[in-house]
């Protein structure tokens, strides 16, 4: 099967909606009035949460009421809203069984593990995906402008609009943040070892982490190879964005595009424990420039090899997974359909237009 007709097989397996007719350009405009017809039921909305994203054990049982809530709100609009829990083993084929014509969206609470997680195991398949942050840094719901509570992002996205956001991958596995390599990884899963403690005991801790793994954690040899040019590099860790970093951000950072179609690598030099220290108090106090010590590039697709190393922990979207070199990265552009608020409280730009993909 050729490209083309691949991409016509997904058209046909997620039709687009039917236009009421006698609606208005307002009606028209909202994403969840498409499908709205006489019949009480016009198509189905599945909820995936994940039991173990928040901070806390009350956090995560507020995840009840929070579906209750968009149950009634979809109510309103005819649609019915099915539920399950995101459970690692036998994920794929338990989310693949609830695919078909009638599913209009795909609501996910958690974290950007969770919402990784469940573009993996749709295998292509084009469903359109709301994210009702519930995890540690929701850095891609950040990105697209919704709110950090949930409950006020269920509120926004009662009347969203559909964008397409880029893809990134690795070695075939996808990423919609980062990927992160060296000292990043290991301090992911000194995170993770934490989850149950609040943020206020996590993040120095994190921080106190950070400064020992520095000191210990060796230099990689890194040659980075991009379509213009090939860099050799020692550094500590690498990280490689989907689409680019605001220019100076604070402790958490921000992308202003998330479909500009590109790789935004940015990599640690060289630095004395020092130096890096005063680095981290500029990052906390919001001073923080990429002019620092970081070498940035850009590029669509990414070749990084490590000469002698055979085998390195990686983190995906705070997922860690262990990969073989030469790592091997490129960007699939506009590949992800999402909900967002019609109206984004970020300065997140995405350019293309309601229902639709840019080609």
């Amino acid at each position: 099967m050729n490209q083309a007709e691949s991409n016509n097989n997904k058209i046909r397996a997620n039709p687009p909606p039917p236009t009421r007719s006698g609606a208005t350009a307002a009606e028209e405009s909202s994403f969840w009035s498409q499908w709205a017809s006489g019949d009480s039921r016009s198509g189905r909305v599945l909820a995936i949460f994940n039991p173990t994203a928040g901070d806390t054990p009350a956090a995560r049982d507020a995840q009840t009421a929070l579906l209750e809530h968009l149950r009634m709100g979809l109510t309103t609009h005819g649609l019915e809203l099915e539920h399950m829990a995101f459970e690692p083993m036998h994920f794929r084929q338990a989310l693949q069984a609830h695919l078909g014509d009638d599913l209009r969206a795909i609501f996910v609470l958690g974290g950007d593990g969770t919402v990784l997680a469940v573009v993996e195991a749709l295998k292509g398949a084009q469903v359109p995906l709301g994210i009702l942050p519930r995890g540690t840094m929701n850095w891609l719901a950040r990105d697209l402008g919704l709110p950090p509570d949930p409950e006020q992002a269920l509120a926004e996205l009662m009347n969203p609009v559909l964008r397409w956001i880029d893809l990134g991958r690795v070695n075939g596995h996808p990423f919609l943040c980062a990927c992160m390599v060296g000292v990043a990884a290991l301090l992911a899963r000194y995170r993770e070892q934490r989850r149950q403690q609040s943020r206020w005991r996590r993040w120095p801790a994190l921080l106190v982490k950070a400064l020992r793994l520095w000191g210990r954690y060796p230099h990689l040899r890194l040659h980075l190879v991009t379509e213009d040019k090939t860099q050799r590099l020692c550094s500590r860790t690498l990280v490689v964005v989907n689409n680019r970093l605001e220019p100076a951000f604070n402790v958490l950072p921000a992308r202003p595009r998330l479909d500009e179609g590109l790789l935004a690598l940015y990599a640690m030099r060289r630095a004395t424990l020092k130096r890096l220290r005063s680095l981290l108090a500029r990052l906390m106090s919001g001073a923080w420039s990429m002019e620092d010590v970081l070498l940035t590039e850009t590029s669509t697709t990414v070749r990084i090899e490590l000469p002698g190393t055979t085998s390195l922990p990686v983190l995906l979207d705070g997922e860690i997974r262990r990969l073989n070199p030469p790592l091997n990265f490129n960007i699939e552009a506009s590949a992800i359909p999402v909900l967002v608020p019609a109206a984004p409280n970020s300065t997140n730009h995405l350019k293309n237009d309601l229902n639709a993909r840019p080609h």
